[in-house]
């Protein structure tokens, strides 16, 4: 029981520990990603230098053989980080888009996908996602669950790169809703190729409970908004 919380203690203490650092690098718990904004070696390896000297004056200390240097992109909590952005791992693709639809557990792998990578989750997710809450669980595979899940992987496997958020541009958030769903994108701009374009940070979306299906559209802008700020609710 003295262990329960250990994993917690630790991720808060590494963040503590890094807090002024949240411009080079991010943690997870025991996992530490240093990505500088450059692609400059010596910007790297001034960056890595800093890292591991507040770790050093913390009495925190890495094991080698589990490091990995100067990649241009590395796994991170079932992702892949790059200097493009963030996608999914393309084995997980692969294991989604190859889940056949008429396994009985089918709707059971949904809760381990990530919403906030792939636009238009909860319009496909939402009536699989149902077929959980049933007191006495029997999953038919309709027409309509069939078409929902195709879907759904269909988007898992053209999900756009994210882009990795800077805190020094503007954030713009996108949010619509139909009669059963909410979403929403979190995006910023960047110039590419002498164009300005929409990079998406984040994407969020729910299906509606029962009683807010019947809300006006007034009362659904609301819930838009609500849905809006948990999309700014990013780590700095």
């Amino acid at each position: 029981m003295e262990l329960s919380n250990a994993a917690a203690t630790l991720n808060d203490g590494i963040r503590r520990i890094l807090q002024y650092l949240s411009d080079i690098c991010q943690s997870y718990i025991d996992d530490i990603y240093v990505i500088p904004r450059n692609r400059d070696l010596q910007e790297h390896l001034n960056a890595l230098d800093r890292v591991f000297s507040r770790l050093c004056q913390r009495k925190f200390f890495d094991q080698l053989s589990k490091c990995v240097f100067c990649s241009e992109s590395i796994p991170c909590l079932g992702g892949i980080v790059g200097r493009e952005g963030v996608k999914i791992h393309p084995s997980k693709v692969e294991v989604i888009q190859g889940w056949p639809f008429h396994r009985p557990d089918t709707p059971a792998v949904l809760p381990g996908l990530r919403p906030a990578i792939c636009s238009g989750f909860a319009k496909d997710a939402g009536p699989l996602f149902d077929t959980l809450k049933r007191k006495e669980y029997s999953l038919t595979w309709t027409t309509t669950l069939r078409h929902h899940f195709e879907q759904l992987k269909c988007r898992i496997g053209q999900t756009p790169v994210l882009a990795i958020a800077d805190f020094t541009k503007d954030f713009f958030v996108r949010m619509n809703a139909s009669d059963f769903a909410m979403g929403g994108v979190l995006f910023q701009k960047e110039i590419r190729n002498g164009e300005e374009v929409e990079r998406p940070v984040a994407f969020a979306g729910r299906k509606f409970k029962a009683a807010e299906v019947n809300y006006s559209i007034r009362e659904n802008v609301v819930g838009d908004s609500v849905c809006a700020s948990h999309l700014t609710c990013l780590p700095a």
